[in-house]
């Protein structure tokens, strides 16, 4: 009755703490089946609940590796945390790098866009500069001709007319009635003088067209100066030659009275 119940003891002993305990228990099971000692019993007591502290202190110390490892995950999440935010604040500060090397560079593009403009701009006034400081002289150079040219004419014209003024003189001390030759001269005189006056005018106001703001109305001005001038040389021309017709009739009527009386006597 007394192996029967060490027996059911064992059993319920293994059955309670682990296969583990069973095991190690098994020979002292079989040696008390087989008539071992009560003490043997005994040791078997002290064994299951050796057993029972080292599962006891298993447990615990698995729980304490639990308690660690759960601890060790929070501060390896949290590193991991700390180490996303610093990466994270790592990728704002090179994203604000990188946008402010873009607002540089756009920058510098713009102020490299800007002053290829202004060279542009400061070329084509240089080139547009030249192109009128040529056109100004072509246009001095015309107008120099074009006044040469009328001076000449004018020129021609008032020697011609003192050649007139000369034969008007000649004829007035030899009796001959030269009135109307006269005051044709002084026709043409007077229109020689405007024509003398309107060209000095056209110069000055050529000079000042050329640098006008608006040298297309300014050029309007020196052409209707420069066709009075011609029509005050062609008018002095005209008149000039009229005197020297009047001057040719004079003589010719003087010439037809000295004949007429020379017959008559």
């Amino acid at each position: 009755m007394q192996k029967m119940t060490v027996t059911f003891l064992a059993i319920v002993m293994a059955l309670l703490f682990g296969v583990s305990a069973a095991g190690a228990h098994t020979a002292q099971v079989q040696g008390i089946t087989e008539g071992a000692v009560p003490s043997e019993a005994s040791n078997v007591v002290d064994a299951a609940k050796d057993a029972t502290a080292e599962r006891k202190e298993a447990l615990n110390k698995a729980r304490e590796l639990r308690v660690n490892t759960l601890e060790e995950k929070r501060r390896i999440r949290a590193d991991l945390k700390s180490a996303g935010e610093e990466k994270k604040e790592e990728r704002r500060v090179l994203g604000e790098e990188k946008r402010e090397l873009r607002t540089e560079a756009r920058e510098a593009r713009e102020i490299k866009r800007a002053e290829k403009k202004a060279e542009i701009v400061e070329k084509r006034a240089e080139r547009k500069a030249k192109i009128a400081e040529k056109r100004k002289a072509r246009i001095m150079a015309y107008a120099e001709r074009m006044l040469k040219r009328l001076h000449a004419a004018l020129g021609r014209i008032e020697r011609l007319g003192e050649r007139v003024a000369s034969r008007i003189e000649k004829f007035n001390e030899r009796g001959i009635d030269t009135t109307e030759a006269a005051l044709l001269l002084e026709e043409s005189r007077a229109e020689a003088e405007k024509a003398r006056l309107g060209l000095e005018e056209a110069r000055i106001a050529i000079a000042s067209a050329v640098e006008a703001e608006n040298p297309k109305e300014a050029f309007l001005k020196v052409r209707t100066i420069v066709k009075e001038a011609i029509v005050n040389i062609k008018g002095a021309h005209k008149a000039l030659i009229e005197a020297i017709k009047a001057l040719r009739a004079s003589v010719g009527t003087n010439a037809e009275e000295e004949t007429g009386e020379s017959e008559t006597e």
